[in-house]
């Protein structure tokens, strides 16, 4: 598992599926140094993501992964950013009225104490430095007008003297003439002004008495001679000594926003409020993106006689546009969009060359989860897709289910990652081998099971499913050799609906959690109830096996977790953990079973020592939207992944902790001399034949295999491995090996095929 350890914050979270971008822009220095290839993007979930974007040997970008995440210290939307002239820093502006500026050499933001960032009457909607890189001039509204602040960069602390009482309508825009003593800024009917910079005094407006409509993005052109901004649809062109409108330019296009090359020769146009530069090789050009939602592409215009010269076709969005910026040497485009996906393209062939897309959309009742061998995050189903987000690269993948008539809500993956089995709203329970959209046991799409269920589980070797009837007190089995169903398993008595089911390590037990407060403990072989054992007054929301198959987590609507021993088909109490404030909806054993992880109804995750039930630490779920759904650890015990249900229009709703970040690194010294408690598992011969194909580790027929957490890869089994504590044998490289310490369940490995 490699995750950057630099996207975590200062409190070890990570904002995963990020809501869309606000505003992106390149490194100042792309073109003149390899060591500033970079792209940074503002969130409406208020991060700011630094891109590394990788070049080939043109220098042609070929691909995006992000370097590094600034988080803000409470949730908050990310309107806008720019950086310093030297490429040193991003200045963001927030929906708090704040700025804040992030050192990009030093992975941090500057503290408040060193960089004041305030001032502005509202949320701050535009920014930007200085040419000399001294200043940062923003502009924020409120229904009493528009404010341009002007603050130092270093310290942030408002310039004295300046005056930019602004508009008295709302903001559309400004920008710095190149000499940088002059600003223009625009507001909607006909306010279109030239100010002094350093008193922020009005020195001009510009004619437009005749012209109605917004106006939109002014620019000045790098000769400062011409100043030019979109007015209701058209774009004008202003003398900027006499502030009288030029009769001989005149392009009419849907568009919104207006930016002027360095070079004085280009104009650049697209739906936003933000503009960028473009200077193309000497070709007099306009790119221009349209508004409309329909048709959302970027149009190439002839700067002297308007007319259209091409266009960026096939663009690769679905959603209207939403920021665009060109590399330094006009190259390349990167554009982002509210479907979250962020592409570059090159401006001459006019294609894409890159993309990145990191989206988490996911209903209520979708699963998220870790992928088997920790390297990816798997979410879903969204429509007729599984989605993966790659965790060293935070690039998301689509993967079809294959039946585009029906509508999935819920998902599992098998812990060889080789089959899924899903849900459809239809009531059909339906399996797959992975990748393939061809159902394993029918090839006319008919279901296994016509019912309506909402979670369900593999059996540690994939040869079995259990899912829990919707609105029965009961849950099902389905045998995958021969696709039979096997028995239901009803809960007798006054146990309740179902509400939690996971299988036991070595697969020979399943554990229920029940309405009415029950936990029981189910013989799959005898097909009955070995335990009963009524823990609380309330629902069960959540149960965990302990990696040994010793221990039962348990967390509900008393608000309380609980760590039962299971011994002699018996559940004693072990530890409990302190009362929480709101009902528990997830619990989790970590993979070494010394602690144990859940998520509550009150946007908090909770540390406990599994041993004593003392709560070691409190995580706060920046970004989740109440009820946290999801709490569980990652296959090496390092991370811990929680996702909120998506209510109330917050987009943030997965997050990714690190518990080194959290505990430190003395905790993590401990962690690693600690083995992580693995299964040995007997799977069967198709299982085999994928994990073959796929290379997940050294696959020898007749063995029970075991992956190690640490890797990801599997690796046989030998008996004199059982109970011990061994280091893990898979090769991680041409001469390296994984070594991270493991202990094999002594009952698990040869287990009855």
């Amino acid at each position: 598992m490699k995750i950057n350890p630099l996207l975590f914050d200062q409190k070890g979270r990570m904002q995963l599926g990020s809501g869309y971008p606000t505003d992106i822009k390149w490194h100042p220095l792309y073109a003149e140094d390899e060591l500033y290839r970079f792209i940074a993007a503002s969130y409406s979930t208020g991060e700011v993501k630094l891109f590394h974007v990788e070049v080939d040997s043109d220098g042609v970008p070929k691909g995006l992964s992000v370097d590094h995440a600034f988080t803000p210290d409470k949730p908050l939307a990310c309107n806008c950013l720019d950086w310093s002239t030297n490429g040193q820093f991003i200045v963001a502006g927030y929906s708090d009225k704040k700025l804040r500026l992030f050192d990009i050499f030093k992975n941090q933001q500057v503290k408040e104490k060193d960089f004041d960032g305030k001032g502005n009457i509202g949320d701050v909607i535009f920014l930007k430095f200085s040419p000399d890189g001294k200043y940062i001039l923003s502009g924020s509204a409120n229904n009493s007008g528009t404010l341009l602040l002007l603050s130092e960069t270093r310290s942030g602390k408002p310039v004295p003297g300046f005056k930019g009482k602004g508009h008295n309508l709302s903001l559309n825009s400004f920008n710095f003439s190149p000499c940088g003593k002059y600003f223009v800024s625009a507001s909607p009917y006909n306010s279109f002004g030239l100010w002094e910079m350093q008193s922020g005094k009005v020195v001009c407006f510009f004619d437009c008495d005749d012209l109605s409509g917004n106006i939109n993005s002014p620019f000045c052109s790098p000769n400062g001679e011409n100043v030019f901004a979109e007015v209701n649809e058209v774009i004008y062109r202003w003398d900027a000594r006499t502030g009288k409108r030029c009769s001989d330019f005149k392009i009419e296009i849907n568009l919104n926003c207006v930016s002027y090359s360095p070079s004085g020769q280009f104009i650049f146009c697209y739906h936003g409020p933000k503009a960028n530069y473009l200077s193309n090789g000497g070709v007099e050009s306009i790119v221009i993106i349209e508004r409309m939602a329909e048709n959302c592409h970027p149009f190439i215009f002839d700067i002297k006689n308007g007319e259209a010269k091409g266009s960026f076709n096939e663009n690769g969005h679905t959603r209207p546009l939403h920021c665009a910026s060109f590399s330094p040497d006009s190259r390349f485009i990167v554009f982002a969009s509210q479907d979250r996906k962020i592409i570059i393209w090159s401006t001459n062939e006019k294609r894409p060359i890159a993309d990145f897309e990191n989206s988490f959309i996911c209903d209520y009742d979708g699963t998220t989860s870790f992928s088997p061998d920790g390297n990816a995050i798997v979410y879903g189903p969204c429509n007729d897709c599984q989605k993966f987000i790659d965790l060293e690269t935070l690039k998301s993948a689509n993967i079809s289910l294959g039946c585009q008539k029906d509508t999935y809500y819920y998902s599992c993956l098998s812990p060889s990652g080789g089959k899924i089995a899903f849900f459809s709203k239809e009531n059909n329970l339906l399996l797959r081998n992975f990748g393939d959209i061809k159902p394993i046991n029918k090839s006319d799409g008919k279901p296994f099971v016509d019912c309506m269920a909402r979670k369900m589980s593999f059996s540690p070797d994939e040869r079995k499913i259990v899912f829990i009837m919707r609105r029965d007190e009961k849950f099902a089995m389905l045998n995958l050799k021969g696709h039979k169903l096997v028995s239901d398993f009803v809960v007798n008595g006054l146990g309740g609906a179902i509400f939690s089911i996971q299988f036991s390590p070595c697969g020979n037990k399943i554990a229920t959690g029940t309405k009415y407060g029950e936990i029981r403990i189910w013989n799959i072989k005898k097909k009955e109830v070995i335990n009963n054992c009524h823990v609380m007054t309330d629902q069960v929301h959540s149960v965990a096996f302990s990696p040994d198959g010793k221990y039962i987590v348990s967390g509900g609507a008393d608000s309380k977790v609980r760590i039962w021993q299971l011994k002699s088909e018996i559940l004693n109490l072990s530890s409990e953990g302190k009362k929480q404030n709101r009902m528990i909806d997830s619990v989790d054993f970590q993979p070494t079973g010394k602690l144990v992880v859940s998520g509550d109804w009150e946007n908090k995750i909770y540390l406990y020592d599994s041993k004593t039930g003392k709560t070691i630490d409190t995580l706060d779920g920046l970004g989740h939207n109440k009820i946290v759904s999801t709490a569980s650890f990652s296959p090496n015990g390092r991370y811990i992944l929680s996702k909120s249900n998506s209510a109330g229009g917050n987009d943030t709703d997965l997050l990714l902790w690190s518990l080194e970040r959290i505990l430190g690194p003395t905790w993590l010294k401990e962690h690693l001399a600690t083995p992580l408690i693995l299964t040995g598992v007997w799977f069967p011969d198709d299982t085999l034949e994928y994990l073959q194909e796929t290379k997940q580790g050294t696959i020898v027929p007749n063995r029970p295999l075991a992956r190690c957490g640490e890797c990801g890869l599997f690796f046989p089994v030998e008996d004199n491995m059982l109970g011990k504590d061994v280091g893990c044998p898979n090769k991680v490289g041409k001469n390296k090996r994984c070594h991270r310490l493991v202990k094999l369940n002594e009952f698990t490995a040869g287990e009855e095929r």
